[in-house]
């Protein structure tokens, strides 16, 4: 299993699966994201299910993976049924002297998403 992924990750993943509050007050983008295991756009209880094959050591399709955003990318969009968000970051609009400012994901980790 990925260090730091337990069963309270896949509780609080089925929480906001089925539009409850988690455990550790209101869920934000960074939240709905990191919730959103298989990347199918919205948190499901199947998220809950792969979250929880993996902390428990049973093969998962959809195995947690780190994720890359922009810091500064808008994720004011962002719910439990809808997910998706720009990854990565263009380097090509950056020069090489400036500082890049990442956002990292565990996907699964619900205890410290980002």
């Amino acid at each position: 299993a990925q260090a730091g992924i337990t069963a309270g990750d896949a509780l609080e993943v089925l929480r906001i699966a089925v539009g409850l509050q988690p455990a550790f007050g209101p869920a934000g983008a960074l939240d709905y994201i990191a919730a959103d295991v298989n990347r199918d756009g919205q948190v499901t209880a199947s998220d809950a299910l792969e979250v929880l094959r993996h902390a428990v050591g049973l093969p998962s399709e959809h195995a947690p993976q780190w994720i890359f955003l922009d810091a500064a990318a808008d994720l004011s969009a962002i719910t439990a049924s809808n997910t998706g968000h720009p990854t990565g970051i263009d380097l090509t609009t950056h020069p090489a002297d400036l500082p890049l400012d990442m956002t990292a994901i565990l996907l699964g980790n619900m205890k410290d998403p980002a």
